[in-house]
């Protein structure tokens, strides 16, 4: 089976888009499939995994807006990309057994949806999110987010069939009677884990990793760090993602300082890191923190930062939001919290930081374990290709 993959993302990065392409493509490639990625980079020549069965190809399309754009030239390129795409998938040979678009990106759909039908091809949709319009570029009644939710609402509802990566995204493509397959984050387990922080030091290390936007309440965990008395531990917040500049500016919006040095709390900023730097930090600390609002966004997407730290063996200090009830069990692989805010996480550090070495040595174990059954990429490998298939082969 021939599929080709394509959409708005960098690839391979360490984007949250581009971990969520590559765990599908390495999923449906240990399959058998052939997958055919057309990423929307420039200035990158085609290449090739060589390592995996079916084998994954990778082909720059040139779809991304170019910074030297005047802006309206920028936004209308955000909004309507895809020319490029549609033309290079007509121009494959062998044409594509399926077509499978990241995400609902207007543009795209408006081409691909058509010339699939041309072409006697299905198209498959992986969704990732339901965007809050106020997130949006432009706010709520601007051209990114009008687009997003008329192609959320009506051209993504014409597609033969779904990947989607959370329970509510699942209802929603069930609804309109479109094959959905439920999806989580992929990634690949690896056994390997470096030194641990406390080994060190033997203090508390929570870790907070990614591009926090709109969706992740980092100022409210720096509020609960920055507000710790008494403990006995020396607690430490590793940013990943956040540089200092970042950090002074969250710091200052939310009217709180820098611990000084001599402080028992510390805050370490690393900016951004290659994905390989990303998963060490991870890995090498007690806790990941995640503080989510229960709102459509919240619940239509999946934290893809939980996943990965739980395949690390770093359990997680977080609020239920998503389906993440069917990940966690509190003391296990996790401290949850009642609701996402100070005075909870201050609570939950506070539990931390009383767990005896054995007890969290045993999170960890227990994080890995729950981590490889949910979210090693070859255990979708069969019922992904399956899925495709099936719909491929009653389209065909």
């Amino acid at each position: 089976m021939r599929i080709a993959y394509v959409g708005p993302f960098s690839f391979p990065a360490s984007h949250a888009n581009s971990l969520r392409v590559s765990g599908i493509a390495h999923a449906l490639a240990l399959g058998g499939a052939e997958v055919l990625i057309g990423s929307a980079d420039y200035e990158t020549l085609p290449f090739k995994f060589e390592s995996v069965p079916g084998g994954i190809s990778v082909y720059p399309l040139g779809e991304f807006p170019q910074e030297s754009w005047p802006r309206w030239q920028r936004v209308l390129r955000g909004v309507d990309a895809g020319r490029k795409t549609a033309r290079w998938i007509e121009s494959l040979s062998p044409r594509p057994d399926a077509i499978l678009v990241y995400g609902t990106p207007f543009g795209y759909l408006r081409r691909l949806l058509p010339l699939a039908k041309k072409m006697r091809v299905p198209l498959l949709l992986d969704v990732v999110e339901w965007y809050d319009p106020a997130h949006m570029p432009g706010g709520k009644f601007g051209p990114v987010s009008l687009a997003f939710e008329y192609s959320m609402r009506c051209l993504a509802t014409k597609a033969d069939g779904a990947l989607v990566i959370s329970r509510y995204l699942e209802t929603y493509f069930n609804a309109e009677h479109i094959p959905t397959l439920r999806v989580p984050p992929l990634f690949s387990f690896t056994d390997c884990r470096p030194e641990q922080f406390r080994e060190i030091d033997g203090g508390l290390h929570l870790c907070y990793a990614g591009t926090p936007g709109k969706k992740d309440k980092l100022e409210t965990i720096l509020q609960a760090i920055t507000s710790l008395t008494g403990i006995s531990k020396r607690v430490e917040l590793h940013l990943v993602g956040v540089d200092n500049k970042d950090l002074i500016a969250l710091m200052d919006g939310c009217g709180l300082k820098i611990p000084p040095v001599d402080a028992k709390v510390k805050i370490t900023a690393y900016g951004r890191v290659d994905n390989s730097t990303a998963k060490s930090i991870v890995s090498s600390c007690d806790f990941t923190v995640l503080l989510r609002d229960q709102l459509r966004y919240s619940l239509a997407g999946f934290p893809s930062k939980v996943a990965e730290s739980l395949m690390l063996g770093t359990p997680v200090i977080a609020n239920l939001s998503s389906n993440l009830d069917e990940v966690f069990v509190n003391g296990r692989n996790s401290i949850l919290l009642e609701n996402p805010d100070a005075a909870s996480l201050v609570g939950a550090i506070n539990q931390a930081v009383n767990i005896d070495c054995d007890d969290l040595a045993a999170m960890k174990g227990h994080s890995r374990v729950d981590g490889a059954r949910l979210f090693d990429l070859k255990n979708y490998a069969e019922s992904l290709n399956g899925f495709i298939g099936q719909i491929a082969k009653q389209r065909g």
